[in-house]
């Protein structure tokens, strides 16, 4: 039986009783954090992309990405759950955080764009769904996420503490406004940072405590490296780091190492994203 909706998540009841304690325990997302790594072998994903480039898509690696995680959640909707007030949810959706940059300069503004990732989208329409917000945000001289920080921005320290001491009072009854959670980042099931694109390699990233993200994915820029094949022979392949930062509370060990062998197997076979097999 659903429990009552919050942040487009129900409720999840009748759970083990360690897990609604451990919120308890581990009150925190910095508390509860646990980290992942893993090495993908990208070469046979990259050659598979550029084929499909020469037919007409215009698909990258990051696009890829957002669709194999999507995918997964959907499959797999336990890892697409957070704590919020000490309770479980389910979310009902797949949303996706990233940043970019207005232009690769130091004085670059950062962007914050949040996008929702339907069960029945392609990743030709991912794709295309990424390129078109990221070009209109791109082209804004202001979001809404500037306006309320430059806002609020003005206001003397007390006053600011005061803001925010009230945010998370409301964030931890599940009942911040709306319009707000909507040009905030940290109310979507996954936030990704791709450091891939300003040439960099993949940090672990932290959690937020405000919001609802349990999960952080971080990669970066594909690099060569010899492997020994099953043949042993020694072969320059391509590869990507990956690190993931997740909140453990969501679910158990087993279950988030089967999503992301799941997510792994989808970049690494990414004919399966596409229905070629």
């Amino acid at each position: 039986m659903k429990g009552r909706m919050i942040n487009n998540a129900y409720r999840v009841k009748g759970q083990p009783g360690i897990t609604s304690f451990f919120p308890y325990l581990s009150r925190t997302r910095t508390e509860s954090v646990v980290y992942f790594t893993r090495k993908l072998d990208v070469t046979d994903t990259m050659i598979f992309l550029n084929s499909r480039k020469r037919n007409g898509e215009r698909i990258s690696l990051f696009n890829l990405v957002v669709a194999a995680a999507a995918r997964t959640a959907h499959e797999r909707p336990i890892i697409n759950r957070f704590v919020l007030g000490r309770k479980l949810y389910q979310r009902e959706i797949f949303d996706v955080s990233y940043v970019i940059k207005q232009n690769l300069s130091d004085d670059g503004k950062e962007i914050l764009l949040t996008i929702q990732v339907d069960d029945d989208m392609s990743v030709g329409e991912i794709a295309s769904l990424m390129n078109r917000t990221q070009e209109e945000a791109r082209n804004k001289e202001e979001s809404g996420l500037d306006r309320l920080m430059n806002f609020f921005g003005r206001f003397p320290r007390p006053v600011l503490r005061a803001v925010f001491a009230g945010l998370r009072f409301l964030d931890f009854h599940g009942c911040v406004p709306a319009f707000i959670r909507g040009e905030l980042p940290f109310y979507c099931t996954l936030f990704i940072s791709n450091l891939g694109s300003i040439g960099v390699d993949a940090p672990f990233h932290h959690l937020y405590e405000l919001g609802t993200t349990s999960l952080f994915l971080a990669f970066g820029q594909p690099y060569l490296q010899t492997k020994v094949n099953r043949k042993g022979e020694v072969e320059v392949r391509k590869f990507v780091n990956m690190n993931f930062t997740v909140d453990e509370r969501i679910c158990d060990g087993y279950n988030l190492a089967r999503s992301f062998d799941k997510f792994i197997d989808y970049l690494e076979s990414p004919e399966t994203l596409f229905g070629d097999i």
